[in-house]
């Protein structure tokens, strides 16, 4: 067959390929555009659902009722606590009573402070509107910010970056391992005084999730203020940078990053001529 013949097998008449995806869809496209969908695929990338967010004080439990897209694939969960007169007091979380797995967390142990930052997730979690419930062993303070997304890898997380230290800025480094990935901050950050008024403030080039407007709580019997945020981030693979400013004075920093890698782009199998890309 001459290739004139392949690209117009009737004269007059342009050749049309059709595409099955691995979700059942045919597309059918013309020869220029089928090359052009070989080159530049469209499969995988993070769809990001509608965060939610919400916190208490001097409690050992904390529940956010949560929406679970209906195309979703992963549940992202970002807390923030902080006890003032316990050290080592970490979370955990469920959602739809099914537990999560802490894949990146930060603390910072010093008298009357002991910020702690974590971030879960849960792989295929049940659509629709389920609880979100977040414990401690020991009374905390709780921020918790939950977010949902489509086309995330199976196996979802990939680097992870912390701070865990004193000054107003958590600027970090951390090396993306995969192209199209989203990275996920939180932050929890102590101050030396009772609650002051302040903001916190993501680095540019990240979009805010929540951040708390002044003292996300304060013990009333210890003279300890905590301010709290979480962000997120577009990268490709390698180096960046992630942080959060709170606003002045010295501030005790848990700070932990996580990167959340795009679901692998799936074959697309070409109909009657044999072909797999």
């Amino acid at each position: 067959m001459k290739l004139l013949d392949y690209f117009f097998p009737k004269k007059g008449v342009l050749r049309i390929e059709s595409i099955l995806h691995s979700d059942g869809r045919v597309e059918y496209k013309t020869f220029r555009a089928f090359l052009a969908s070989l080159r530049y695929p469209r499969d995988g990338a993070i769809v990001l659902d509608t965060a939610g967010s919400g916190g208490t004080s001097d409690q050992k439990s904390y529940t956010l009722s949560y929406t679970v897209g209906a195309s979703s694939n992963l549940l992202v969960v970002m807390v923030s606590t902080i006890n003032p007169t316990t050290s080592g007091v970490k979370p955990t979380a469920t959602y739809n009573s099914v537990s999560m797995t802490e894949d990146a967390y930060d603390s910072y142990t010093t008298s009357g402070y002991n910020p702690h930052a974590s971030i879960f997730t849960l792989v295929n979690p049940a659509t629709g509107t389920h609880n979100v419930v977040v414990s401690a062993s020991d009374w905390c303070g709780f921020l918790v910010t939950a977010v949902s997304m489509s086309g995330a890898n199976s196996s979802p997380a990939g680097a992870t970056a912390t701070f865990g230290g004193t000054g107003t800025s958590t600027t970090t480094n951390i090396t993306a391992t995969a192209n199209g990935s989203i990275l996920f901050d939180c932050l929890c950050a102590g101050t030396g005084t009772s609650c002051v008024s302040t903001t916190t403030t993501a680095d540019a080039g990240q979009t805010e999730l929540t951040a708390s407007a002044g003292c996300f709580y304060s013990f009333t019997n210890a003279s300890c203020g905590a301010y709290a945020a979480a962000s997120y981030k577009s990268v490709n693979a390698g180096a960046t940078t992630m942080g959060q400013t709170v606003g002045s004075g010295t501030r005790y920093n848990a700070y932990a990053i996580l990167e959340i890698k795009q679901s692998t782009a799936s074959p697309r199998k070409i109909r009657g001529h044999g072909i797999t890309r």
